[in-house]
C-alpha cells in the first residue's frame, strides 16, 4: 500500500509547499494589490489540494487527526475566499448558491466529525477528542454563516473578519500538520 500512496504523498507535499509559500507571500504583500490577490488565489487552490489529498491519505491510513482537519481546512479556506464576494451582504447582496453549498458542506462535515468523535470516544479511544472538537468549532462557524446569510451581518466589515479567520486558520492548520 505504501507504494500506491507515494504519488499521493508527493502531490500532498508539493501542494503543501506551494500553499505555505504562497500564503506567506500573501501575508507579506500589501493588501488589495495584485501580488496579494495572485498569491491568495494560488494559496486557495493549493490549500484545497492539500485538504483533498490529506483526506484521501487519512482515510486510507485511518488517521483520525487528518480525517478531522482536512475537511475543516477546506471549509476554512473556502469561506475565507468566498467572504471577498460577500462584502455587500450587509446591504443588498444575498448569499449565492456557492455560499449555501459551502454551508451544506460544513453541515455534513460537522455532523461527520461530531459522530466520528463520539463513536471513537465511546470505543475508549481518546483520539476521538480531535474530531469532536473540530466538529464543535465547525458547527459554531456553520451557525455564524447561516445567521449571517439569513439575517444579514451586524458589521459592514464582516467579510474582512471572515477572510482573515478563514485564511489564517487554514494557514495555521497547514503549518501544524
Amino acid at each position: 500500500m505504501q507504494n500506491q500512496l507515494t504519488p499521493l504523498f508527493a502531490a500532498h507535499i508539493a501542494a503543501g509547499s506551494v500553499m505555505l509559500t504562497s500564503g506567506l507571500v500573501a501575508i507579506a504583500a500589501r493588501k488589495a494589490n495584485n501580488t496579494h490577490r495572485t498569491a491568495g488565489k494560488i494559496y486557495v487552490y493549493a490549500a484545497a489540494l492539500v485538504a483533498l489529498t490529506g483526506f484521501t491519505i487519512a482515510m486510507l491510513k485511518w488517521n483520525l487527526f487528518l480525517i478531522a482537519t482536512s475537511p475543516f481546512v477546506l471549509y476554512m479556506v473556502l469561506t475565507g475566499y468566498r467572504s471577498l464576494y460577500l462584502k455587500r451582504l450587509y446591504k443588498e447582496k444575498k448569499a449565492e448558491i456557492t455560499d449555501w453549498l459551502i454551508v451544506a458542506f460544513a453541515a455534513v462535515t460537522s455532523v461527520a466529525l461530531l459522530s466520528l468523535g463520539a463513536y471513537t470516544l465511546a470505543g475508549g479511544n481518546n483520539a476521538g477528542l480531535v474530531p469532536l472538537v473540530f466538529g464543535i468549532i465547525c458547527a459554531r462557524f456553520l451557525y455564524r454563516d447561516i445567521t449571517k446569510f439569513v439575517k444579514g451581518p451586524a458589521d459592514a466589515k464582516h467579510w474582512l473578519y471572515n477572510h482573515i479567520a478563514g485564511m489564517a486558520g487554514s494557514y495555521i492548520a497547514g503549518l501544524t500538520a
